[in-house]
């Protein structure tokens, strides 16, 4: 096996959308000059290797992006693969065609790419599929080193029968790991009208160095493409995917990875993909083993529309046994419309135009943002230059949190009035939760004065007396990176209950800049619960349709937020938005420097206890510096954090070790 080099390159290409995007590839290296230099040098030495009376590929020349995509790729993948020297795959090239020409055994494609593998043996080689509709009668199996290329102008079909019950494609198994193998430009049709299982198009199991390139992937109750664990070096590029999933409240991925107990995947690149009218996106899940580490996605330039729920999604339930998942990259993707209303009425106009909501049911999706890391787990993830609008709910979710069952006060069993219990699910955090963070108990903030072990905190703020109650804290890990992303008109429809603005914040040692929030249902930026986190150069405008609170960002709960240079304004006739920035009354040790009101809107409202809030901002004291001063509802009590509050941040700042890439991100109009 050929070790995989990771090859960090700048190329100027062409996605299935048609646009120009500059876009990092970790490919191996078949598609380069060089490798196309020496197929060409070679093929004078390939004579008798295609058998006679075998059907030559053909280009065509017609100047359509997919079209021009797939045949760069079946050109060059025949020129290296026939010359026996790129790719990652060699050897001989066969062929496959509907009349069966070649007399491979059986009587569907399945059984014929089978016998192909089986001809060429360990050292592999390309099955060419020639044009024309095929029937999968059981799983097409990946061979290592075997590439399956499709015609040009995706004209090759292969279309589950009425009775499939398994994965269309698969490549591995937990026996049989794979390597070097490659699906590039076929239609995977799951053919739902009349196969009512939910299969699996492509399925990934314990594969190395595979790609999954330039087909169309549609028409099933289950998922597109999924990589369900041990999946290293893997490439999912510029196909499309769509209908895939149940109607809600059923839920499935068109691409799908992890939550296996066995172990995470790593090195995995979704890119150039286009994904619609389905039911999730894109998720990423880790193992569900807690030393199993899950790394390195790059979720990138992926165009993702119309699906009953996220359009990208990282997420797990509480710490609970899921493994660590880091790395998660999420840059320049555009995604709309995630979200599904029950039977779709009251969504945004724009989200409802013909051809629908194909995926809508009877009950409303439970979630629908743009992007969203939802895991205890999730850790150094970067979230930058992705354009998310007119989700159900929010743009952007950062919410990595534990999930407990706890009691509270004397007459909830805990002994004292201000008591914190545990029960069942995540255990306290008593050496990472510090005094004033702030957790949620059946959705009310409770302020933690103390921690003395996993299962016994003591409350400053509470909800009285319970038992039974759901409690959410700050997981403490996330430190993820959010920049330079624009987030306009979500939440349309839905109401003040759940997460319909910009972005939603509960992370730790986060840091948001750049970013842009406008004309949202609700607020441009809400923390909730957040732990040093920071906002920098964000703008906020237009935003509260809904008339929730009239902020544009807002600090709930949160221990020692800093915010710095954030500029806001309402400019519509009946203005919503009438104040920048607020942190509330549960808010503890907060900098608010630089806020930057414009027209008549008021610059922050501070409610909360011990916050800096008059540093220079370039105004005079009054309405144009915006400041309102609350009571403090909460006696000051000193921090056990070492040290100054500021140095402390700047120290925990700078002991970040971000896994990124080395080149700029590049923004394309």
């Amino acid at each position: 096996m050929i070790e995989p080099e990771k090859v960090y390159e700048r190329e100027f290409s062409k996605t299935v959308r048609g646009t120009r995007e500059y876009r990092r590839r970790d490919d191996v290296d078949h598609l380069s000059c060089q490798h196309l230099f020496v197929a060409l040098s070679c093929l004078p030495s390939i004579r008798g290797v295609v058998p006679l009376g075998a059907p030559v590929p053909q280009v065509s020349t017609r100047a359509h992006s997919r079209s021009t995509w797939i045949n760069m790729v079946f050109l060059l993948a025949m020129l290296s693969t026939l010359a026996g020297c790129g790719g990652g795959t060699g050897g001989a090239t066969v062929f496959v065609d509907p009349a069966n020409t070649s007399r491979w055994k059986g009587t569907t494609i399945d059984s014929w790419i089978a016998a192909a593998s089986a001809y060429l043996g360990p050292e592999g080689g390309t099955i060419q599929v020639a044009a024309g509709s095929y029937t999968v009668g059981a799983s097409i199996q990946a061979a290592s080193n075997v590439s399956i290329v499709c015609s040009p102008e995706l004209e090759s079909t292969l279309t589950a029968t009425a009775s499939l019950d398994a994965p269309l494609y698969s490549a591995g198994s937990p026996s049989n790991p794979v390597f070097n193998f490659r699906l590039l430009g076929c239609v995977l049709d799951g053919n739902r009208s009349s196969n009512p299982n939910s299969n699996i198009m492509a399925n990934l199991t314990n594969a190395t160095n595979g790609e999954i390139s330039g087909n169309v992937i549609r028409n099933t109750l289950g998922f597109g493409v999924y990589l369900q664990y041990g999946n290293t070096y893997i490439k999912i590029l510029d196909n499309e995917i769509y209908f895939i999933g149940p109607l809600l409240p059923g839920e499935t991925s068109a691409v799908g990875v992890g939550y296996q107990p066995e172990s995470g995947n790593s090195d995995i690149a979704i890119r150039g993909n286009y994904i619609h009218d389905g039911s999730l996106g894109i998720t990423i899940l880790p193992s569900t083993t807690a030393i199993n580490l899950s790394e390195d996605f790059d979720v990138s330039h992926n165009r993702i529309t119309k699906m009953a729920a996220n359009g990208i999604l990282v997420y797990c339930v509480g710490l609970g046994s899921n493994g660590p998942i880091r790395d998660v990259r999420t840059i320049d993707n555009e995604v709309s419309c995630g979200g599904y209303p029950a039977n779709g009425v009251g969504f945004d106009p724009v989200c409802a135009a013909a051809p629908g909501l194909l995926q809508t049911g009877s009950a409303a999706a439970p979630d629908g943002t743009g992007v969203s890391y939802n895991c205890a787990t999730e850790e150094d993830g970067l979230i930058a230059g992705n354009r998310l609008h007119d989700n159900f709910f929010e743009g952007i979710d950062v919410t990595p949190m534990t999930s407990s069952v706890v009691n509270t006060g004397a007459g909830g069993g805990c002994g004292s009035a201000t008591a914190l219990c545990w029960v069942s699910g995540d255990l306290f955090q008593p050496l990472l939760w510090k005094p004033y963070q702030t957790v949620l108990i059946n959705n009310i903030p409770s302020v933690i004065e103390s921690c003395s072990s996993t299962t016994s905190c003591t409350l400053l703020k509470g909800p009285g007396n319970l038992a039974g109650g759901q409690m959410i804290g700050n997981a403490m890990r996330s430190r993820t990176t959010v920049m330079n992303n624009v987030l306009f008109n979500n939440g349309h429809g839905n109401g003040p209950g759940s997460g319909n603005g910009g972005a939603d914040v509960m992370g730790y040692g986060d840091s948001w800049s750049g970013n842009i929030s406008y004309s949202n249902n609700a607020l441009g930026f809400v923390d909730q619960g957040a732990v040093l986190t920071t906002h920098t150069r964000e703008v906020t405008f237009n935003n509260d349709l809904g008339g929730l609170s009239g902020d544009g960002i807002t600090c709930k709960g949160c221990l020692y937020p800093t915010w710095n240079w954030i500029q806001g304004y309402d400019n519509s006739a009946s203005p919503l938005e009438t104040n920048v920035a607020r942190f509330d009354e549960t808010t503890y040790g907060g900098y608010m420097c630089r806020i930057i009101p414009i027209g008549p809107i008021n610059g922050f409202v501070d409610e909360g206890t011990d916050d800096v809030t008059n540093c220079g901002s370039g105004h005079a004291a009054g309405k144009s510096e915006g400041l309102v001063r609350h009571a403090e509802t909460i006696p000051a009590r000193p921090v056990d954090f070492p040290g100054a509050h500021r140095a402390v941040l700047s120290a925990h700042r700078d002991s970040f070790s971000l896994k990124r890439n080395s080149s700029p991100i590049r923004h394309q109009n």
